[in-house]
Parts: structure tokens; sequence; C-alpha cells
């Protein structure tokens, strides 16, 4: 191709020669010509790409169209639903509650209802109107002495040189504006921060602001700046969801006297985080730190702030705040869907838990360990409507954090030019030419209608869903579609724990063995396939809420034809004890529960037991399957063969049934008995 370049300028430097003879006014051609000759030139001699240097002037086009990929993606390809990391869809209803525009959508939804991860909340026949949308919600534990009403709502953590001082100034505004709290993120407390909204600290591992020139902690400027009016809550950054357990460092070429000032580190001179904290190293060092800065700050609430890892060192944690008996206000949970300036692509996608499970995770195990009464709960991560608030409050969160949400009210656009400094809507820039053009006042009215507005339609969903009240909301209340169109609800993805449960070792050691295990419900056969029916109730029945998990698991299996399912309470050789939350009984139900009472005999296998489905005709040697009710059932003595049971009837009062299996010759193989439970 560098051959042909060459030979077509040669003729046309040749032809514009030519014509010159005949027609002077050709050497006009030269203007475009001759600096197309020179790209080429500069094309072929550069080394550093080989498409330039192959294909002179045309290799460009390939780097142009790069350039302007995410432009043509975002407003020529992608659909409302298809955007990344954000789509469309929430792009949008960010920006018209931040406008104050219609928020209303024609002609239905463009989800598809039926397809995998679909959610959905339960409404109520018997709606409520909430009258006071400004929920509050206290933050601070039995040592705090000057607890924090917060919103349910507030800016996550953005520091400033992450975000230009005109945006921070309008989030600050704006949270003063509509009474939320702004995370300062850990870059340290800015003059930009200070505009009269309530801030939350957020101390990292290079103790901006609050730092020695070593970079190590400083009770003294710590205690200073903790005694500010607007400082109303202390977080302490363990970890973040975009990438946690990194640390980083800022080139001395960027720590201008501002950002030295700010920041407490010298100017002109690299800075560096460090991955983990140099005040404390386990937990029982950072539990006596944030009592010291607890005390420092005259009593303000502190908590940390964490992406979910090891899941030992977070039952560590709580070990020791039971031992100890200091306890952090509040935790602030991350997601690893968690936005960030500039992350490495390998910790970006993954390093880290999502928010959904390190959020149960977390709130399960302080529930356990009896803590959850001292700990509030922060959700951050992925959070733009409503709908994400009321998933994250039926999870165990207490408040929910949003940043990339207030940077869309802000007026992001998302350019995905964060990490190169030229942000085009001046939030994400430090670049003066690109930041001034953020209008502070106009900007922070749109933090706040934001703000507004998703609490509007907050309340609006809660008295929708029959409740008055956001407290209310259980995991129950929320419902998803997962493989094979099966649903099911939070509470029997992630059944509830036991206050308590996790005090005693034996119940300790149960969840960190088998507590994973619950996951597996979600997909039954995996589970069944790896596990006889007697070993998934010995390790399920031990958990809280197992019991549950086991008849969860059951139900997949077999199908209950009906929406009433038993609850296994005992599985032993032989025998089954279930019990129903009401009076009445589906034949499905002995199905599946003496199925499961059968599997602990050796002479059957797993397959043939829990295959047998059809009582007609019969499924390997379960020829004939006869159960007789040996005590009354409605007042009456019944004896029932193959399974000619009503579809539905009602049982009166407790009754056992007894189960007996044939092989093809008529011989009995084995037989069973299930006690069932009647509910009053």
């Amino acid at each position: 191709m560098r051959r042909k370049f060459f030979i077509i300028f040669t003729v046309l430097f040749a032809v514009i020669g030519g014509v010159y003879t005949l027609w002077p006014p050709v050497l006009w051609a030269l203007v475009l010509v001759l600096p197309l000759f020179l790209i080429g030139v500069s094309d072929v001699l550069q080394k550093r790409q080989a498409i330039r240097r192959n294909f002179p002037v045309l290799g460009n086009l390939r780097y142009l169209f790069e350039m302007v990929r995410p432009e043509l993606q975002q407003y020529f390809v992608e659909s409302d639903l298809s955007g990344r990391p954000i789509s469309r869809e929430l792009r949008s209803v960010v920006y018209q509650r931040a406008k104050g525009q219609l928020q209303t959508r024609p002609f239905g939804t463009q989800r598809d209802v039926y397809a995998e991860n679909h959610e959905w909340v339960q409404h109520s026949m018997t709606p409520q109107h909430v009258e006071n949308e400004d929920r509050r919600v206290e933050i601070g534990g039995p040592d705090c002495k000057k607890p924090y009403s917060a919103s349910l709502l507030n800016i996550s953590a953005m520091s400033y040189g992450s975000l230009s001082k005109t945006a921070i100034e309008s989030l600050n505004l704006g949270a003063k504006k509509g009474g939320f709290f702004h995370n300062t993120g850990e870059g340290g407390i800015s003059p930009f921060h200070r505009k009269g909204g309530d801030l939350c600290w957020q101390i990292g591992t290079g103790y901006f602001g609050c730092r020695n020139t070593d970079g190590t902690f400083s009770d003294e400027k710590f205690q200073e700046k903790a005694q500010w009016d607007e400082v109303k809550l202390i977080e302490i950054k363990v970890s973040q969801g975009a990438k946690p357990g990194k640390g980083g460092i800022l080139p001395g070429s960027k720590v201008t006297e501002e950002i030295a000032e700010i920041r407490g580190c010298l100017p002109g001179q690299d800075v560096i985080s460090p991955a983990g904290h140099s005040a404390f190293t386990g937990p029982s060092e950072m539990l006596e730190f944030i009592k010291k800065l607890r005390d420092l700050s005259g009593g303000k609430p502190v908590g940390i702030k964490i992406c979910l890892g090891r899941k030992s060192e977070f039952i560590d944690f709580c070990k020791t705040m039971v031992e100890k008996k200091i306890y952090p206000d509040f935790i602030t949970v991350d997601g690893a869907e968690g936005g960030t300036g500039a992350a490495p692509l390998e910790f970006a996608n993954s390093v880290g838990t999502p928010l959904e499970e390190g959020l149960v995770f977390v709130n399960d195990v302080l529930v356990g360990f009896g803590l959850r009464k001292y700990i509030r709960l922060i959700a951050t991560g992925r959070v733009f409507t409503s709908i994400h608030i009321i998933t994250k409050l039926a999870l165990g969160a207490d408040v929910v954090n949003s940043g990339r949400g207030m940077m869309l009210a802000l007026g992001c656009i998302q350019a995905l030019q964060c990490n190169a400094n030229t942000c085009p809507a001046g939030v994400a820039t430090t670049d003066p030419g690109l930041y001034k053009g953020v209008h502070v006042p106009t900007k922070a009215d749109r933090v706040w209608r934001y703000h507004k507005d998703t609490m509007h339609s907050l309340m609006e969903i809660i008295g929708a869903m029959g409740y008055t009240s956001p407290q209310q909301v259980t995991r129950s209340d929320i419902f998803r579609r997962h493989a094979n169109s099966k649903v099911a609800t939070y509470e029997e993805i992630w059944p509830t724990m036991q206050n308590e449960a996790l005090l005693s070792e034996h119940g300790l050691q149960n969840y960190i063995h088998y507590g994973d295990s619950m996951s597996l419900v979600m997909n039954p056969l995996q589970l069944i396939k790896t596990m006889s029916i007697p070993d998934i109730w010995d390790k399920l029945s031990t958990i809280p809420g197992g019991s549950r998990l086991f008849s969860e698991v059951l139900a997949r299996y077999v199908p209950y034809s009906g929406s009433v399912k038993p609850e296994v309470l005992s599985l032993s050789k032989g025998h089954c004890e279930a019990r129903l939350k009401d009076r009445r009984i589906v034949r499905n139900h002995l199905n599946s529960i003496h199925a499961a009472a059968l599997m602990n005999f050796a002479e059957l296998s797993s397959g043939l037991a829990l295959h047998y489905s059809l009582p007609k005709t019969g499924r390997g040697i379960l020829k004939r399957f006869d159960i007789s009710y040996v005590k009354k059932a409605r007042g009456e003595l019944r004896s029932i063969s193959n399974f000619q049971v009503p579809e539905h009837f009602e049982a009166e009062q407790d009754f056992i049934v007894l189960s007996k299996v044939f092989d093809a010759s008529g011989d009995l193989v084995c037989e069973a008995t299930a006690t069932w439970k009647v509910s009053t």
C-alpha cells in the first residue's frame, strides 16, 4: 500500500503540473493534495502504528472512528435498555426528574417482563397514602453522643479532584436545600464542600486532610476538622466496590498548591494512597480506631465502608465486636458494580462482591451475632430510581447513597472520559475551560429536584404496596424471575437470618460451612446431582431458615399444584414431618414430601424417587404407590390407592399418611410415614 501511495501522488503531481501549463488555477488543488501527501509521508515515517504505516492517509480513518465510537454508540446504536454502564432509560428518568420535566412513558414498558432476572414488587388492593415524604433514619449507636438524622437517599463518595470544583459546590448546595448528606470522598474536605450541606467525611488510606507529612494519621488535624459543624458523620474507607484492595498514586505534577492544602501534603511531590491502612491492621485495632475517632470528634457517628471480600474476615470482625463491645455506628456496603473515575479493567470487572450478595451477607451476619440493633447499613452501587432504593431496603439497608445518579442530575452525559480529564459536561474534570461551563445555582437545583422527585416516587410505591413506611418492606415483597420462568421472592432466595443464631459455635460453624448452599436453591437440579436428599436435609436443616430452603428445593423439583407450600420440619429414615400454613392440602404435596421420606431407603436411588411423577404408569421400580390415612381428615377415615386423592381437600386436625412402595412383581420394597401438622 505504501508503494501505491507514492505512485498515486506522483501521478497526481504530474497531472497538476501538466494541467498548469494550460490552466494555472489548477494549482489550487494543491491545497487539498499537498496536506494529504504530507500526512501520508508522516504515516510512512512513523513507527508506532502499523496500520498508518501500511495504509498511509487511509489508516487514519481507523483511529478517527475509534475516537468517535462512544458517541456513535450512544446516539445512534444503543437502545433505551442496552446502554452500558447505565442504560438510556435510567439516564432519561434522572434527567427528567432533575429538570422537572414530564416523567411518564407512553405505550407500556419496554422491558421483557418474562426475561430472566426481571424483578417486581407486589402491590396491595388497599393502597395507602403516605403523608410525610421526608423520612429520616437516625444513625448513631449506643456510644454515639451526636446521632445524625439521615435522609433515605444521599450523595455517595466522590472526591474533589475526581469531580470539578463547580460540581462539588453544586452537589453540596443541592444537599443543603434537600436536607441530605454529601460524602466527601477520600480526597479530603475542600472549600467547595463547605457550602452549608451536611457532610460525611470519608477517610481513606492516605488520610487526606488529617495526615502527617509522612502519610500517617494525625490525631490533632482530625480532631480540628471533625469538630466542624457541617461534618455530621465520619466514614473510614476500608475498600470500595470499583477497585477493592487497590491503592493509588497522585503524580506530583497534579499536586498543586490548592490540592496540597486540602489533602495535607507537599506541593509537587507524588502522593501515595496505600492499599491498606497504616493506623490499624486487624479487626481489634480497627474497632479501637473507630472508638478513637468517635471520641476525637466529640461523639459523632463513625462507620466503615467496605466492598465485601473474604466472608471469614467479616465474621471475625463481628466476633471481635461481640467480644470488645465496640461497634461502628454504620457500615456502608459498596457493590462491585459501583462507579469510579478510574479503575483497572480487571478490578472493575472481576474483584469484589456485587451489592446484593454483599448487603445480604453483611446484614444477616450482623443479625446472627445480635449486632444489627446497634449498626445502621448504608447501601451504594448502581442506585438511580425508587425501585432501586426499595430493593436495597428489602435486603437490609437503612439508607442508600447514589454517586452516578447525582452526577447525571448535574448534567453528566456518560461520555466515559472521567479518567482523561476531558469531561465535556465539566463534571469530572479539573480543566477550567470545561468546569466553568457548570452553572452552580442551576445544577444545585437539579440535584435537589432529582432527590425530591425520587423520594416522592419512593413514597408513592410504598403506598401502592399497602405500607405507610419504607421500613415495612421485607424480602417477601420483591419477586425475581429466574431460569425456566420460575419466580422466587427475595425471602426464598436469601432467607432471613434468625436473631443471634450465630452466637453459638455450632450455629456459626454450620453457617460458615454450608451458608453458601443457600444460593443453590436457585439451581436445585445441580444440588440434587451432587448430594442425596438426606444429605441436603442434614446440611440445610442446621442453617437458620434451612427448613424453608429444603422445602424450596423439593418445590422446584417436584412442583406443587397450587400456591400453598408445606414446610418440612424433620426428615429421617422412613418418616417425614411437614407443616401447612393453612388447612388446604394439595395432591402434589404428598408426592414430593413422601418422595423425600422414601429417599432415605438404600433400596431407592435419588433419581428413581424424585422422578416419580406419573402415579398411574409409574417409572422404574415404582409400579404402585399406595397411600392410606391412619388418622382422620375432615372427620372421615379414608383409604386411597394410586394417588386417587382429590386435587384439593382440607384437614381439621393433624394426621399421618402411610406410604408403601411395591416393585414390578408386587413385593413390598419399603414404606414410609409422613406426619402433617395443620396450622391453626
